[in-house]
């Protein structure tokens, strides 16, 4: 049996907001935190999760938020994210684990389960991930942080000490966890409390390491991800409200960190986008020098920063260029990581690139442009919202969008059947119920809204064989994002 992913069977991530799920894909509303260790194996095994388990089992995956890494674990093999879980034939262990018999009971049983696929499993997660909450001492170009304060409760942690010695990994995350309280306080408890042979990662943007440095020292076994784009007064621009030369001083005191404890793994993440791929080689050179390796990734989600958006082949080509002489770099300085992700990272913009055309013609002849001059009264047929978001709300209120929302016949959501409940209101549907009435629809076209750039390359391959039957709209939230325009310059579509 293959079963294309093994998070659901390993792994649980709990949001400061309210949601669980077996990865950062897959969102599941909780009706409360989890308290204990019943509650924890309760959500683990919940008929969402087990749901989820079917459709990776049976390789069900379309239409559905496990699409992303399927395809690009199936389709692109060479793709950034394709050592990380795809065709895996066990479980992950980090540590040896050696002597640590519970551990390698609960291990060989939910290795068994994921080997035969089992939907309901028999223990509680080998992983944790926590997003401790959104918080963050930097407002950096290209994220979104900074817009739910809220913290996940502690007493969310309490149920990984009913059971220290059976975990595999526990990964902190914000926002920034060394401006959270709650990160702060657990890892403060990981500190006294030996997790025997458990992993801790946190993922930083570095910049209160020197705060925390004897803290980190204390933790048995650590795995510290700090994230970096740009070199000098890049990095500052990209970075807002940060300080190179103190940034620079926290990084040149990991390689101590390295020789201190157990298991001690260091990595630089650093995301290639328009504002940092010219730094690409200082950054392999700055991770040569404090003994790390780096993990380059494109930027999703951020329309004016994708590297796959150029207004010319001229500049793309310099990126493509700027990538092949750093993963040259990578090869001379022995980082295997750096080069699989910076051989990863060209294949993705290339494939980003070709999905936009058949040949030289652009999937879509006419995107229309949303801005603050567009007449909603004069559309004609129905009109759907795709995805579904909190941006629903945003439309409804946003002055520059009045009238759109009297309009809206349904919103097409991926999560459809988790958020129907919500927002009975709304007329939701999954993509495969509306892709249903856009083949039966022999009336007008259909108006298709994409409200989120985020998903904008994939909404783009699904709705490219209904262009007959499709307007094709993009909401422009921001004034200067000039997406749609640059996609058809590029190929020059008569």
């Amino acid at each position: 049996m293959r079963i294309y992913c093994y998070s659901p069977w390993a792994t649980l991530q709990i949001w400061n907001d309210g949601h669980y799920g077996p990865c950062c894909a897959i969102k599941i509303p909780l009706k409360s935190f989890p308290k204990d260790k019943k509650d924890i194996f309760e959500l683990f095994n919940s008929k969402e999760m087990q749901a989820i388990r079917w459709r990776l089992v049976n390789g069900k995956v379309n239409l559905v938020p496990c699409s992303n890494c399927y395809h690009r674990n199936f389709w692109h093999q060479d793709d950034y994210s394709f050592s990380y879980h795809a065709l895996a034939k066990s479980l992950p262990m980090y540590t040896s684990k050696e002597g640590y018999k519970e551990f390698a009971r609960k291990y060989e049983k939910l290795n068994t389960d994921y080997v035969n696929g089992l939907l309901k499993v028999s223990e509680t997660p080998l992983n944790y991930h926590f997003i401790v909450s959104q918080k963050c001492n930097l407002k950096c170009i290209m994220c979104s942080q900074n817009k739910i304060p809220r913290e996940l409760p502690t007493y969310v942690f309490d149920a990984l000490e009913e059971d220290p010695e059976r975990i595999n990994e526990i990964h902190i995350v914000g926002g920034e966890p060394f401006v959270s309280s709650a990160a702060i306080n657990f890892i403060h408890r990981i500190e006294k409390v030996k997790l025997h042979g458990c992993v801790v990662r946190i993922t930083t943007n570095g910049t209160l390491l020197n705060i925390y440095f004897d803290t980190l020292k204390n933790i048995e076994n650590l795995s510290l991800t700090v994230s970096i784009e740009g070199v000098g007064h890049r990095y500052e621009k990209i970075r807002k409200g940060s300080n190179w030369n103190k940034i620079v001083a926290n990084l040149m005191s990991l390689p101590e960190l390295l020789r201190t404890g157990g298991y001690r793994i260091i990595m630089l993440n650093s995301i290639i986008m328009k504002s940092s791929y010219l730094d690409t080689l200082n950054i392999l050179r700055l991770s040569s020098a404090i003994e790390t390796k780096v993990n380059f990734f494109p930027v999703f989600g951020c329309p004016n920063e994708d590297i796959s958006f150029f207004s010319n082949y001229t500049e793309l080509e310099g990126v493509l260029k700027e990538i092949e002489y750093a993963r040259r770099l990578a090869i001379i300085l022995r980082d295997n990581v750096a080069v699989r992700t910076l051989i990863a990272t060209k294949k993705h913009i290339i494939n980003s690139v070709n999905k936009w055309v058949d040949g030289n013609i652009c999937a879509f002849p006419m995107l229309f442009k949303c801005n603050k001059n567009f007449k909603w009264d004069n559309l004609d047929g129905d009109v759907y919202l795709y995805p579904f978001t909190t941006v629903v709300s945003k439309i409804i209120n946003r002055e520059m969008y009045h009238g759109l929302s009297d309009k809206i016949t349904g919103i097409v959501d991926l999560r459809a059947y988790y958020v129907r409940k919500k927002y009975e209101h709304l007329n939701i549907l999954h993509p495969h119920d509306f892709y249903t009435i856009v083949n039966k629809n022999k009336h007008d076209k259909i108006n298709l809204i994409i409200t989120s750039s985020r998903y904008f390359e994939r909404l783009l391959m699904e709705v490219k064989k209904y262009k007959d039957k499709i307007n094709l709209f993009y909401i422009n939230w921001d004034d200067s994002c000039n997406l749609y325009e640059v996609v058809w310059k590029i190929y020059s579509v008569s």
